[in-house]
C-alpha cells in the first residue's frame, strides 16, 4: 500500500524530540489525543508569547551605566573669560542704531540718563512694541543690533585686553600671549579663551591652576544692557568652542572667587544603529545644537538671523524690526515642533565634563592693598574706585581623579538568543536539532509531493495507451 503524507506525519511524530507530539500520534482514546492537543497548543502559545516579550527587551536596547574612578594626569581644560558689559558706554552713545534703544527705552521708564560721556544726536522715536517688557526688549534688540557689527568694530568699541586682563598666571607662571585667544560671542562682545600650552596637569590644587585679576570698567557699564558687575567665565573642553550663555558661570567684582574642577567622562552606547549618541561628538552639548537649529528656523521662516553665530544662505541682516522679532519670538516658542521635525540632534557618545565648586572671599584684605597697588601700578587714590571693579579669579584642579560613567548593552545578543533557547526547551522541549527535525519533514514532504505528481503522470499515460490499444482492437 502506498505510503501517504498522514503516515509521514505520524511517523514524524513519533520520532521527533519536540515534546508532546508523540503523546498525540499514540493516544488511542479521542479525550486523550484533546487532552494532548490542547496542552501542546497552549505551551507553544506560551513559548511565543514569551520569546515576543524577549524581542521587545532586546530591541528597546536597554543600558547598564558602571562607574569606575582612575588616578592620572590630567588635561586641563580651556577657560573662557567675558566681561560682563558688552561694549564701552562712552562708544556706545556715538554709535546712532545702538544709542537708539538707550534713548528709546529712557522714554519707556519716563526718565533722562545724564550720561558722562558725549553722545550722538539721535531724536526719539516710536519705542518697540514687541510685546516684552522695556529691558528685555532693549536687551534683545541691542544683542541682534551688535550682530551687524564686524569682529574689528566690536573689538575698537571694547576694553582692550591689557587694559581687561591685569595679571594672568598659570601654575605660577605668567600667561604667554600665545595661549590666550581673543573670540567674539553674541551676548558678550569680545572673550578671551586661555589654553595652557602644556595642558598635561600633574598636581592639582590652587598653587597649580590658573590665577586672573581682572578689571571690567565699571564706569563703562552700559544702563538698561548690563544688570550687575563682573565676568562671566566658561570651562570647557579645548576640543569646543564655550558655551559662555548656557554653561557659563557670572563671577562677582570686589570678590575672590575660586573655581574647583573634578572632572568626569562619559562613555555613551551608541545603539546598534548607531542613533542614540553622535558618534562624530560633533557638539559639546545638545543646547548648543537645538540654538542652531532654532536659528536656521529663524532664517528660513523670518528671513533674518537671530545670532550672526547661525549663518544662511541669502540672509545677511540680523532680526531687529518689531516684526521681524515678534516672528523671532515664535518660531523660538516652537522649540518642540523644530526638534522633532527639523534638528537632528544627540548627546555627544564621548563626552568630558567638570564638576565645579565655586567659593568666594572678599577682596582684597585690608593690609593686601598696598601689595595690590604695586601689582597693578596704581595709587591709593585710584585704587578705591578701581576696587569696584576688580575680579580675583582661581580656576584649578580640586583633584586628578576621574569619575568615569560607561554605558553598556544590558541586554546583548548572546542573552537574547540564551533566553530563546531557554523559552523553547521550558515550553516544548525544542533545541536547535528539533528545528533540523521539521526542517527535514519539510523537505520530505517536499520530495513526496513531486513524486507523487510524477506518479499520478504516468498513470495517465498508461491509461492513455490502453485506451488506444482497445480502440485499435
Amino acid at each position: 500500500m502506498p505510503e501517504t503524507i498522514g503516515d509521514k506525519l505520524k511517523d514524524f511524530a513519533g520520532n521527533t524530540s519536540i515534546h508532546g507530539f508523540g503523546r498525540i500520534a499514540d493516544s488511542v482514546f479521542i479525550l486523550r489525543k484533546v487532552f494532548w492537543i490542547c496542552a501542546l497548543s497552549a505551551s507553544f502559545g506560551m513559548c511565543v508569547f514569551q520569546v515576543y516579550r524577549l524581542s521587545l527587551q532586546y530591541i528597546s536596547e536597554g543600558v547598564n551605566t558602571k562607574v569606575s574612578v582612575s588616578y592620572k594626569e590630567l588635561e586641563f581644560p580651556a577657560v573662557t573669560i567675558c566681561n560682563l558689559n558688552p561694549l564701552k558706554l562712552s562708544d556706545v552713545l556715538l554709535e546712532p542704531d545702538l544709542f537708539q534703544i538707550l534713548n528709546e527705552t529712557e522714554h519707556a521708564f519716563g526718565m533722562s540718563i545724564n550720561y558722562p560721556y558725549p553722545k550722538t544726536s539721535f531724536p526719539h522715536t516710536v519705542p518697540y512694541d514687541t510685546g516684552f517688557s522695556p529691558m528685555h526688549t532693549a536687551k534683545e534688540v541691542f544683542r541682534l543690533r551688535m550682530g551687524n557689527y564686524t569682529k574689528d568694530e566690536i573689538v575698537n568699541m571694547s576694553i582692550p585686553m591689557h587694559e581687561f586682563i591685569l595679571l594672568c598666571r598659570f601654575q605660577g607662571a605668567a600667561c604667554e600671549a600665545t595661549e590666550t585667544t581673543q573670540i567674539r560671542d553674541e551676548d558678550y562682545g569680545i572673550c578671551y579663551t586661555f589654553a595652557p600650552k602644556i595642558p598635561i596637569a600633574k598636581l592639582a590644587g590652587p598653587s597649580m591652576g590658573l590665577e586672573f585679576i581682572l578689571n571690567v570698567h565699571q564706569q563703562e557699564y552700559i544702563p538698561f544692557i548690563t544688570d550687575s558687575s563682573g565676568i562671566r567665565v566658561a570651562i570647557h573642553n579645548r576640543k569646543y568652542s564655550p558655551d559662555i550663555r548656557g554653561s557659563g558661570i557670572s563671577i562677582a567684582t570686589s570678590v575672590e572667587t575660586s573655581i574647583a574642577l573634578t572632572q568626569r567622562s562619559f562613555i555613551r552606547h551608541p545603539g546598534r544603529d548607531g542613533s542614540q549618541c553622535d558618534k562624530d561628538n560633533k557638539y559639546s552639548a545638545i543646547l548648543v545644537c537645538m540654538e542652531k537649529c532654532i536659528g536656521k528656523g529663524v532664517a528660513n521662516t523670518c528671513g533674518c538671523l537671530s545670532s550672526w553665530l547661525h549663518g544662511a544662505d541669502k540672509v545677511e541682516t540680523m532680526c531687529s524690526t518689531p516684526a521681524e522679532i515678534h516672528c523671532m519670538k515664535q518660531v523660538q516658542s516652537a522649540i518642540s515642533s523644530f526638534s522633532a521635525e527639523d534638528c537632528d540632534c544627540k548627546v555627544p557618545c564621548r563626552e568630558v565634563a567638570y564638576n565645579k565648586e565655586v567659593s568666594t572671599t572678599a577682596y582684597p584684605a585690608v593690609n593686601q592693598q598696598g601689595v595690590l597697588e604695586v601689582i597693578l601700578n596704581t595709587d591709593s587714590a585710584s585704587f578705591g574706585a578701581l576696587r569696584e571693579s576688580i575680579v580675583y579669579l582661581k580656576v584649578y584642579l580640586a583633584s586628578l581623579t576621574d569619575e568615569l560613567t560607561e554605558e553598556e548593552l544590558a541586554y546583548t545578543e548572546e542573552n537574547f538568543v540564551s533566553d530563546i533557547g531557554g523559552q523553547l526547551g521550558l515550553w516544548v522541549g525544542m533545541s536547535v536539532l528539533s528545528i533540523t527535525e521539521v526542517v527535514e519533514l519539510i523537505i520530505l514532504l517536499c520530495i513526496w509531493c513531486g513524486s507523487r505528481k510524477k506518479d499520478s503522470k504516468t498513470d495517465v499515460e498508461n491509461f492513455d495507451k490502453k485506451r488506444s490499444s482497445i480502440a485499435n482492437s
